[in-house]
């Protein structure tokens, strides 16, 4: 843990898959690797500012993966890729991406249109 509370939008390029995604931090902590199994999920950089940083951490080619970013399954494309590589992986076929999870709002919309 750290004294001051970590707060920020980001934009990332997954370094599992190329993909580019936002998010946003939320945090008080810090983590360190300790061993050296895993390798860096994320580079980020928080806009207008030029410094970039790696995040996160993945193992056994993707199948294990943490970060402290959040909303990056938000994305259809990158939520698509990872799902996929689950599926590819029990011998199933591939999905398409689905709409995000924002799409819910055009729902409200119309429900509110309705009445």
């Amino acid at each position: 843990m750290e004294g001051e509370k970590v707060v920020r939008r980001v934009i990332c390029a997954c370094l599992l898959n190329g993909k580019r995604i936002t998010g946003y931090e939320i945090h008080m902590g810090r983590t360190r690797l300790l061993t050296q199994d895993g390798k860096p999920f994320l580079n980020i950089y928080e806009p207008g500012k030029r410094r970039a940083w790696e995040d996160g951490c993945f193992v056994e080619q993707g199948r294990t993966l943490g970060t402290y970013v959040h909303g990056l399954l938000d994305s259809p494309s990158f939520r698509a890729d990872l799902l996929n590589r689950i599926r590819k992986a029990k011998g199933l076929d591939e999905m398409p991406p689905k709409r995000g999870r924002l799409a819910r709002f055009h729902q409200y919309d119309r429900r509110a249109d309705h009445f």
